[in-house]
């Protein structure tokens, strides 16, 4: 496979048609490496416009996905940013060129091991082990500037709005399969919040967020 012209087509064809269109943000996609994050055994699917299979239940997301949530967070370099779901790392490492500092939390031990060693490099990225659903696990790394949830969620933890700071936001896809929709939450300095759909999305899912109570008839 010939990568640098998949890295393109990837950019130019997935990307970009879903109104990724900042070039800082385009630069660091493609300056890395996705295929650096891919399990071995999966390398040819790494360009793939298809969420890839990581085992413990979890995937990555198709690369427009990450990309636009990169993109829609607006970060300026100066934030504190912590990432809910870390999978692969990728979507660590796309955030690390735009934030100060990310703290990225997985609860799979395995996941977290091997993301934190393919993080190595990148030195303002710090992997926790963790469930984000347990939010005062992460009161000690916190305040964020902004928050990301990189997979799904079948409701909005209202919780991590907490570990925000003032005039800080939360980004998330948010409801059920098949249709969800990315949702930013931007809070203010008199405690209030605001809250806007972006775009529809369908995600895999994060593991242990609360669930809306089941419909019975």
């Amino acid at each position: 496979m010939n990568t640098d012209q998949a890295r393109f087509n990837m950019i130019e064809q997935q990307i970009r048609p879903w109104n990724v269109l900042r070039a800082e943000v385009l630069q660091t996609l493609a300056d890395v490496p996705r295929e650096a994050f891919v399990p071995a055994h999966l390398l040819s699917l790494a360009f793939s416009d298809t969420s890839i299979p990581l085992g413990h239940g979890a995937s990555m997301m198709e690369p427009r996905m990450e990309a636009r949530l990169v993109h829609d967070l607006n970060l300026q370099g100066h934030e504190r940013v912590l990432e809910i779901g870390t999978g692969s790392g990728y979507s660590a490492a796309l955030l690390s060129r735009h934030a100060k500092e990310v703290v990225t939390v997985e609860i799979q031990a395995e996941l977290a091991k091997a993301a934190a060693e393919r993080l190595k490099a990148y030195a303002n990225v710090q992997v926790v082990h963790a469930d984000a659903n347990q939010t005062h696990a992460l009161s000690n790394y916190g305040p964020f500037d902004a928050i990301v949830l990189s997979g799904s969620v079948d409701l909005l933890p209202e919780a991590l709005l907490a570990l925000l700071k003032p005039e800080g936001r939360l980004l998330a896809i948010c409801g059920e399969d098949p249709i969800m929709h990315a949702t930013l939450v931007q809070t203010h300095a008199d405690g209030s919040a605001t809250r806007q759909q972006l775009w529809d999305a369908n995600a895999p899912r994060l593991q242990n967020f609360e669930l809306r109570p089941a419909f019975n008839f």
